[in-house]
């Protein structure tokens, strides 16, 4: 045992208890004794572990967003007019056609990433939708294009859960937040630097028929490769085979995590259909999926929509000039999720900051229905920001509740397949019939913030009153719930119902 953890965790017996905001029953409460870390050390590794491991995660997930979102800055550079898209509803359909992709692979997907390991799954499927990004390039039909971009969804399906279940390994619930933060800030982040990307490629030489619009796919698409192969070279599968850790650095990586896992003896647990449905199919799992129903539906409208958006507001401006003014709203955005999994970090909360930031959002869909003030709804644009930072919120607040690697994992999908039904929905938000107002794109936004603020909270509530009646019960029972267990017996099948788990909010 490394120096810089002792005590309980030498015991064999010993159970981490994780500790909600108004629950404190924990290891000092239960055995009578209180593990000793080594802060410095815990604060060391954790340097170690982000320097080695967020890096190609947000890079993949930066490439992902951008491919995904491409098609936003594809379509005012040209891409209507050379595919024929003449009909009301065409650019829809082919949003649409790529969350359809996307529905159909999120479970699957998402197990096969708990099968195969995130660290060489997560490349390869980075390495396919990098590869028919190119190939948009060469649509020379609306048909083909839709075909397109359903392969694409289909690839990229799998990259947010997994990459978020790849955190766990590494990191302590309450860590989750800023690490998730740190990679799903590729999202506005791809929004700023795509609309960049974009207005310098348009203009860039052509060749053959790989001109103006095209050479958005092309080029982002032949990036997205390169970062594949270097995530596969890169990526290392859990402390226990990281060559760049000491042996006591491994220890105190592994001990650290699995502590939190009520009822685990392992880090990483063998595949399970029954922990992958045990993780899907809670309550807690089941309202977040909702959540992020509500929360993607405004999340992926800013995505692809953004553009056409701004132009309504400025219908005068040049191409250049519309892909310019995309930026400052996602580089806020990027502000809004930093900050707020900052702040959660620090205070060790997320159903509060979901309440904060819906409400925010709320704001703004009231400025887009009350004016058409040019700068009223460009300011509007910005407080929409803060969507990206409750992404963040409702996706740890899924993983940190869930206590075996593989229910993780199963609750990540259905999340995010909850997500990209909002995504579907978000595609049909925006119709060019209902002009520069756009009320019902608009109050449905509204509506979905609304749901949010309420069901947050309601979610929040009933977690708090259950850790209380836990609580209640494990002092009317003393250490009856601990030792009612075998010891050394895996308890991880009994996930939430497990006597010492206390629910994060």
């Amino acid at each position: 045992m490394p120096s810089s953890i002792h005590s309980t965790l030498d015991a064999p017996d010993a159970r981490s208890v994780p500790t909600s905001g108004d629950s404190k029953v924990g290891l000092v409460e239960q055995l009578g004794v209180e593990p000793y870390v080594d802060v410095r050390a815990e604060t060391a590794l954790r340097r170690k572990i982000d320097r080695r491991v967020i890096a190609p995660v947000f890079l993949m997930c930066l490439f992902s967003f951008i491919d995904r979102a491409n098609v936003a800055n594809a379509r005012i550079a040209g891409m209507e007019k050379d595919l024929q898209m003449t009909g009301i509803y065409d650019f829809n359909l082919l949003v649409t056609s790529f969350y359809i992709g996307y529905l159909v692979n999120e479970i699957p997907g998402n197990y096969l990433c708990k099968v195969f390991g995130p660290s060489r799954f997560l490349p390869c499927i980075t390495l396919l939708f990098g590869i028919f990004s190119v190939a948009n390039a060469f649509a020379k039909t609306f048909g083909q294009m839709m075909g397109l971009r359903f392969i694409l969804g289909v690839c990229e399906s799998a990259l947010l859960p997994g990459s978020v279940y790849y955190m766990s390994r590494w990191y302590r619930k309450d860590e989750l937040a800023v690490r998730i933060a740190s990679f799903s800030v590729a999202s506005p982040v791809s929004g700023a630097f795509g609309g960049l990307l974009a207005s310098g490629l348009i203009q860039a030489r052509p060749f053959g028929m790989v001109r103006s619009w095209r050479m958005i796919f092309f080029a982002e698409g032949f990036i997205t490769i390169g970062v594949s192969i270097m995530a596969w070279f890169v990526m290392t599968a859990s402390p226990e085979t990281a060559t760049w850790l000491s042996a006591d650095e491994k220890e105190l990586a592994v001990n650290r995590v699995k502590s939190e896992n009520v009822g685990a003896t392992t880090l990483i647990d063998k595949a399970s259909k029954r922990l992958y449905l045990q993780g899907m199919f809670n309550k807690t799992a089941i309202v977040c999926a909702l959540l992020n129903t509500c929360n993607n539906l405004t999340g992926q409208g800013q995505v692809f929509f953004l553009p056409s958006i701004v132009k309504s507001i400025y219908p005068h401006r040049s191409v250049v000039s519309l892909q310019l003014f995309t930026v400052p709203p996602h580089a806020v955005g990027i502000c809004w999720t930093l900050g707020v999994a900052y702040l959660s970090y620090r205070t060790r909360r997320r159903a509060i900051y979901i309440v904060i930031c819906s409400s925010v959002m709320l704001m703004a869909y009231i400025m887009f229905i009350a004016t058409l003030n040019a700068k009223v709804r460009y300011a509007a644009c910005f407080l929409i920001g803060a969507v990206h930072a409750n992404a963040v919120m409702i996706l740890s607040w899924t993983a940190i509740n869930t206590t075996s690697e593989t229910a993780r994992a199963g609750a990540l999908a259905l999340n995010v397949l909850f997500a990209n039904l909002g995504g579907v929905a978000a595609g049909w938000t925006f119709i060019a019939k209902f002009g520069q107002r756009q009320i019902p794109g608009n109050a449905m936004n509204l509506c979905t913030s609304a749901i949010l603020i309420g069901t947050s909270g309601g979610l929040w509530w009933w977690q708090a009153k259950e850790n209380r009646r836990r609580d209640e019960e494990a002092s009317s029972d003393g250490n009856e719930g601990l030792s009612k267990h075998g010891e050394g017996m895996d308890d991880a099948p009994l996930g939430q119902t497990h006597p010492d788990f206390r629910f994060f909010h």
